[in-house]
């Protein structure tokens, strides 16, 4: 009879079992298919990073357009002590390494169109020319170029930024990285 008892409960309890490993099973899979399917990529936010505090980001204002031939904005608040000027040149101010779509696309870089002080002065779109930035100023930085930009949701990269101090004339790069979703 004890014997007979103890067969129940096991026969009961593989039964509960395999009901819910069943059950388990099935979610895994749908949660698989979901996952698999849905870009997540564009519920995250956007994000900027320099390697210097002089540079702060404006990660609200810097956006990827696809309207305007796949261009890239970048804001940033200069918050140095002295002031200093950003050459127009691809060397100094470049975007580089651009994936998009979790790296199912990339181009190389994106070419720099403008470099322009929000808050005084004309914005620098030739080789040679320059824009200078007191503590406090606010700049938009806008490269274009690359060519499925118009296919995209996110696009990540490598950014260079390199000022050159007007008391010292000494230049300073500034690395960081970007992550951008796009603005129709």
């Amino acid at each position: 009879m004890a014997f007979k008892k103890t067969n129940k409960k096991a026969q009961a309890a593989i039964e509960f079992l395999m009901t819910y490993g069943w059950m388990l099973l099935v979610v895994l899979i749908v949660g698989a298919l979901i996952f698999s399917f849905v870009d997540f990529g564009g519920l995250l936010p956007n994000s900027i990073t320099f390697s210097s505090a002089n540079i702060q980001p404006i990660v609200g204002d810097s956006f990827v357009s696809t309207a305007n031939a796949g261009t890239f904005l970048v804001a940033f608040r200069y918050n140095g002590a002295q002031p200093v000027s950003f050459n127009f040149n691809s060397t100094n101010l470049a975007l580089y390494n651009i994936t998009y779509n979790f790296g199912d696309s990339s181009c190389g870089s994106a070419e720099l169109q403008q470099i322009s002080n929000a808050d005084a002065g004309t914005p620098a779109t030739s080789n040679g020319e320059s824009v200078r930035f007191r503590n406090g100023h606010a700049g938009f930085i806008e490269f274009r170029g690359c060519p499925d930009l118009d296919e995209i949701d996110v696009a990540e990269g490598t950014i260079k930024l390199t000022f050159v101090s007007e008391q010292t004339g000494a230049s300073t790069p500034i690395f960081g990285d970007l992550r951008l979703t796009k603005v129709e």
